[in-house]
């Protein structure tokens, strides 16, 4: 199980374009895309370094009180900051400080945000990238000051119970 979800997770946006089909032990791997609250989804570019974009997808998650048990399945793999290197997961919460400090924090719970960090090289390992000439602190900086950014990580951390106004009748 874990293995077949770190292969959905790492290869969803392949799985979801058609190009990849994956087996494993006569299963299709199936891809577990997170699913975002209505109006919640921002794409925006961050900065570019050498000519290369730094695009960011940001959006907050569905609330479990709202969604299916496979949504909310799929939704607790994407939360907090994963970097992405031409489509494919590289590193999950290394930069998931420009949330908040504690982990316990709504941002961290509620958001997913996906960094597309092309602009920069891969360790030899293909799990971690050569922070040049940026550095992850330089990354959180940027995402700070973004108004976009800023936004949606204020307005996860003001969800903190059901929306009264839908279940309560004038």
């Amino acid at each position: 199980a874990k293995l077949r979800s770190d292969l959905s997770l790492n290869f969803s946006e392949f799985i979801d374009e058609g190009i990849l089909r994956m087996m494993l032990n006569g299963k299709e791997v199936l891809s577990h895309r997170p699913v975002f609250m209505n109006g919640t989804f921002s794409e925006f570019t961050l900065a570019e370094v050498e000519g290369v974009p730094i695009r960011v997808e940001i959006g907050i998650l569905k609330p479990h009180w709202d969604s299916s048990p496979s949504v909310r399945r799929a939704n607790r793999l994407h939360r907090g900051i994963t970097t992405l290197w031409r489509g494919r997961v590289v590193e999950r919460g290394l930069l998931n400080a420009a949330l908040g400090n504690s982990p316990s924090d709504l941002a961290h719970q509620r958001i997913c945000c996906r960094i597309h960090l092309d602009c920069l090289n891969l360790a030899s390992s293909k799990n971690s990238f050569v922070w040049e000439p940026i550095t992850p602190d330089d990354l959180i900086e940027m995402l700070s000051k973004n108004s976009i950014f800023r936004h949606c990580v204020e307005t996860a951390r003001k969800m903190r119970k059901f929306p009264k106004a839908d279940y309560e009748e004038e």
